[in-house]
């Protein structure tokens, strides 16, 4: 993997899907000749927030995970989620979204 854009979250389906979505069309814009994927952690999240993930649509070539941290609930935990995938990846670049950003745009 040449980029991993990792996004914690806890009970956040109501903005994760934009998140995923400007993320997907900014790796696929921006990076095209990488090899880019979007990794959600759920930090115990009871709602459905990991369901959203699934369902949004992201670019051809943009590869998209969702784990769930088992720890105690919370972005924290999910933090530790996605620091422990950056390391067993060796992406060459990370970057990292929070779950909520109403701001967000794929530059």
């Amino acid at each position: 993997m040449d980029i991993l854009v990792e996004i914690p979250c806890f009970n956040n389906e109501d903005s994760i899907e934009y998140v995923v979505q400007q993320a997907g069309i900014g790796l696929a814009k921006y990076f095209l000749d990488q090899k880019c994927a979007l990794f959600v952690c759920a930090g115990g999240s009871l709602d459905d927030t990991r369901e959203r993930v699934y369902e949004t649509p992201t670019p051809e070539g943009v590869l998209k995970r969702v784990t769930i941290y088992r720890g105690l609930p919370g972005k924290g935990s999910s933090l530790r989620g996605v620091f422990e995938l950056l390391i067993l990846s060796k992406a060459k670049a990370a970057a990292m979204m929070n779950s909520d950003l109403s701001s967000i745009t794929p530059e």
